[in-house]
């Protein structure tokens, strides 16, 4: 894995269209063609995955979607990778210009929320996911496949 700054992460988002940004590098990715990690400072970076065709970063973001587990605690108790993982599908649905594509990912997403927020009794994480539920919701209902 290369670093880069956030100026050559710019210019490689020009060059690759389809990628992925993770804050925590945690995530099930299979397909990309390259990483990077990209300091935006001493201490802070995130990881930035770029992918070759939008067909590669479909799969991917499906294997995200069919590992990511509301209700678990990856490593502990504070569900520490969950939100990145939940982020990461959310973002990179919106990169996709297969409509088609993009919905199911967003309906699959959705149900997994629908699911936690039925499920759940933790109103931090509940707190934590509401940034994501109503967008992924709202989207949900109103894109329409190609």
């Amino acid at each position: 894995m290369k670093t880069i700054n956030e100026k050559q992460s710019k210019k490689l988002i020009q060059e690759y269209p389809f990628y992925l940004i993770s804050f925590q590098g945690e995530n099930i990715l299979e397909n990309f063609n390259n990483t990077f990690q990209v300091k935006e400072s001493l201490t802070e970076s995130y990881y930035l995955y770029t992918y070759d065709s939008e067909e590669l970063l479909i799969k991917d973001l499906l294997l995200q979607l069919s590992q990511l587990n509301l209700l678990e605690g990856n490593d502990d108790q504070f569900f520490d990778y969950n939100p990145d993982n939940l982020e990461t599908i959310f973002n990179g649905s919106k990169l996709l210009t297969n409509k088609s594509q993009q919905q199911e990912i967003l309906q699959k997403l959705a149900k997994l929320i629908e699911t936690f927020y039925e499920e759940s009794d933790n109103q931090e994480m509940i707190d934590i996911y509401a940034k994501f539920y109503l967008p992924i919701l709202e989207l949900k209902y109103n894109i329409q496949p190609n």
